[in-house]
């Protein structure tokens, strides 16, 4: 391992002496110190460091020697104007100790250094954390050190040196970093130049996002942005210190390219089989509850399909897929044509749980800027095949029309990344260019919510479908549906309050109902 010269510095402050290397020499590489010049001159390499006194150092330099020297001097002897006109010739310590003494000090430092490469290295090759190479990596380095992912959130930091910047504040307080940082590595185009940095970046001076010193290495997957390792200091950096950063940056590039060739290849658990039920390949129903049950997918509860376009930009669809599966345990995913398609599960029929998940990913999904459609809620796990077309639908209409809701309701959050189906059927359905009759085909055949309501009136002797249908027809007046349909006032609010609880909807919002008006004229 070669070492630059500036190495020294921190080795013999920490042995109390002080030490001063010229800038034209901070740069220049030894692999190890000797004060034996006999033996240095038997070396036909360059590799040593030759430690001796200020006068046998001068001579070297009379005689034309190239190699890197470091001249001992006394404190006594350092205030001879000789000495003094001359120190800036090579690097000089100024000390009491032997130039043995000295050479034996960068030495035991420099084998530090190799240990803790060496035990990086070991911790990589035996599949460790990104986080158990910063542990180890704290007390070298001695600075706020932190790895984010695509996604703008945590993945390790320093657990005992606090973050000095808000951007690094937040990043340990809330685990991602603020929203609002975004769009301002947008404006400054700074996601582009991560897109193409492809080795350590110093800004001393600190940048508009983080206004203070800092080291940072950017790490691609698939030729995209995928990782960031970032340290920050108070104070401007010295060689070594680069030295270092980049000894930790290249061991967490080597532990994150292991990781994601052992973890990202590999398919989601049962990806296969949901990639047949999403495509509607299920044939014997039996053999579909058996490969439910093994690929530990319950076939009842309630469901959500969500599909994912626009991650290709952060580290590509099967980084951000993982990074969704590991985020949100009860869910699946699968990738087809460079879009993600995640599975919401509640088995417990929690529509509170899949509200969690949902608010999850769009948070992840905004910080990504990518866009996200999302289908109806449904109850058995064989229907995630109309899950997919809805949320095809709801993804390629809401990407054309979002800004048609951006006055009505500009405070509704995710407006212009998150669109669910119920808002956007209506702009498939009137789209003259759209090819819809076999997707009515097949929705007026499936279990949608107002065949549903059909089906539970003909097993129970009920008249709910008939009731909605009115009661949407004549905006909401209680009074009219219960007049037409020659019932009590109180019998139709239950029957009401009945079917938004079975069937999980919010008569409230005008993009529900809608959404059930077209609905009925389709089954009509």
């Amino acid at each position: 391992m070669l070492f630059p010269l500036s190495i020294i510095e921190p080795c013999l402050e920490k042995a109390g002496v002080p030490i001063e290397v010229p800038p034209d020499w901070a740069l220049r590489t030894f692999s190890y110190a000797s004060s034996d010049t006999s033996a240095i001159e038997e070396d036909d390499g360059e590799q040593a460091l030759l430690v001796a006194s200020f006068s046998q150092a001068l001579k070297m330099a009379g005689d034309g020697q190239t190699r890197p020297v470091l001249a001992v001097t006394a404190a006594d002897d350092a205030k001879d104007p000789a000495i003094d006109s001359e120190r800036a010739a090579f690097p000089l310590v100024v000390t009491s100790l032997s130039p043995a003494a000295v050479c034996s000090t960068v030495n035991r430092y420099l084998v530090g250094i190799r240990e803790w490469d060496a035990e990086m290295s070991r911790l990589v090759l035996s599949n460790c954390s990104t986080q158990q190479l910063i542990d180890l990596s704290e007390k070298v380095l001695g600075k706020y050190i932190a790895l984010s992912d695509a996604l703008y959130a945590r993945v390790a930091a320093t657990p005992h040196f606090p973050p000095l910047d808000n951007m690094s504040r937040a990043l340990i307080e809330t685990g991602s970093y603020p929203t609002s940082m975004i769009p301002q590595i947008e404006r400054l185009a700074q996601d582009q130049r991560w897109h193409t940095q492809n080795k350590s970046h110093l800004d001393q001076g600190g940048n508009a996002i983080n206004p203070l010193p800092n080291m940072s290495r950017i790490y691609r997957l698939g030729g995209n942005y995928a990782a960031h390792l970032v340290m920050v200091s108070s104070e401007t950096f010295k060689p070594w210190q680069q030295f270092l950063f980049n000894l930790l940056a290249d061991q967490i590039g080597t532990c994150l390219d292991r990781f994601w060739q052992t973890t990202l290849p590999s398919r989601d658990k049962g990806a296969a089989f949901l990639s047949s039920i999403l495509n509607d390949n299920i044939h014997d129903p039996y053999d579909f509850k058996e490969k439910a049950r093994l690929f530990g997918l319950p076939v009842e509860g309630v469901f959500e399909i969500a599909v994912i376009t626009g991650a290709e930009e952060c580290g590509g669809v099967a980084h951000i897929a993982h990074q969704i599966r590991t985020g949100l345990q009860a869910c699946r995913t699968v990738i087809a044509d460079q879009r993600i398609y995640v599975l919401m599960i509640s088995a417990k029929r929690s529509s509170k749980k899949i509200a969690s998940m949902e608010e999850a990913l769009f948070e992840a999904v905004s910080r990504l800027k990518a866009k996200i459609g999302l289908s109806s809620r449904f109850d058995l796990l064989e229907y995630c095949h109309m899950g997919r077309m809805e949320a095809d639908v709801a993804l390629e209409y809401g990407q054309k029309n979002y800004s048609k809701y951006l006055a009505l309701q500009s405070s509704e959050p995710y407006i212009d990344c998150v669109f669910r189906f119920n808002r956007y059927f209506p702009c498939y359905l009137v789209d003259p260019y759209a090819d819809t009759a076999e997707f009515i085909a097949k929705y007026a055949a499936s279990p949608n919510l107002v065949s549903r309501l059909r089906r539970a009136d003909e097993e129970n002797g009920t008249n709910d479908f008939g009731l909605l249908k009115i009661y949407l027809y004549f905006d909401r007046s209680v009074k009219k549906t219960a007049e037409l349909l020659n019932m009590h006032r109180n019998t139709v609010v239950y029957r009401l309050n009945k079917i938004k609880t079975d069937y999980r909807i919010d008569l409230d919002n005008c993009d529900t109902r809608l959404f059930l008006h077209y609905l009925f004229g389709i089954m009509d």
